[in-house]
């Protein structure tokens, strides 16, 4: 019976202590997010993993920078306010359709990071401070770490993303590409060809508008009755 009663005692007490593991605390943080920062991003999305440099350039305007994969490397999206454009070495372009998954999460990430305030109420799980919502894609969760509060994760269970930070730097050491329009620059160079040819015809020099001719006079005749004189 005393056998029955310590099992009992010491089931309870396991109980109590997983019960203890699994539960979370609620706390107040200040993250740690300034206005122009860097963080290295790994994204995962459907068992595709990329890796980007994430920029908050000012306020309203972010960029996402991609290192891998191969058909992603170099890529750039900007982001100012509503609109998402596409940069690769200076030349604009429409999103490409391979990150038009990361530009969802990503246009919600910044939404959430612009629009957190100062102090946060926040669950403690697993060392990392954690905060929940809703989008328009469904559920997020947002993870700072625990020693600064600075960004850690960032999940859309709904869309099958998942996205890990790190090396958070502040400042803006991320110069922001600036657009080339790809019409725009052919119509320059056309514009080059046409000076140039001007410039070459203004070489040949000056054409005669006028013909001097030496035509010799014919003499008149009048004519009386109809003969000639």
């Amino acid at each position: 019976m005393k056998g029955k009663c310590l099992l009992a005692i010491l089931a309870s007490a396991s109980i109590l202590t997983a019960c203890g593991k699994l539960g979370s605390e609620k706390v107040n943080i200040t993250p740690t997010i300034a206005d122009t920062f860097s963080v290295n991003a790994e994204l995962s999305y459907n068992d595709t993993v990329s890796e980007a440099i994430i920029s908050r350039l000012a306020e309203g305007i972010w960029q996402a920078e991609f290192i891998s994969p191969n058909t992603l490397s170099g890529v750039t999206l900007i982001f100012e306010g509503e609109d998402v454009t596409a940069n690769y070495k200076g030349l604009s372009f429409s999103v490409p359709k391979n990150a038009l998954p990361y530009k969802t999460a990503l246009n919600d990430f910044i939404d959430i990071v612009d629009n957190l305030g100062g102090k946060l109420q926040c669950e403690k799980v697993d060392g990392k401070y954690v905060i929940t919502g809703t989008t328009e894609q469904g559920e997020y969760t947002l993870k700072f770490n625990q020693k600064n509060a600075e960004l850690s994760e960032f999940s859309m269970p709904n869309i099958k993303l998942e996205m890990k930070l790190s090396d958070y730097a502040t400042g803006n050491n991320v110069a922001k590409d600036e657009p080339v329009e790809t019409e725009d620059a052919e119509t320059d160079e056309i514009g080059e060809e046409i000076d140039n040819t001007e410039e070459t015809f203004s070489d040949v020099g000056d054409i005669p508008t006028e013909v001097d001719m030496d035509v010799p006079e014919v003499p008149k005749t009048e004519t009386t009755g109809g003969e000639e004189k």
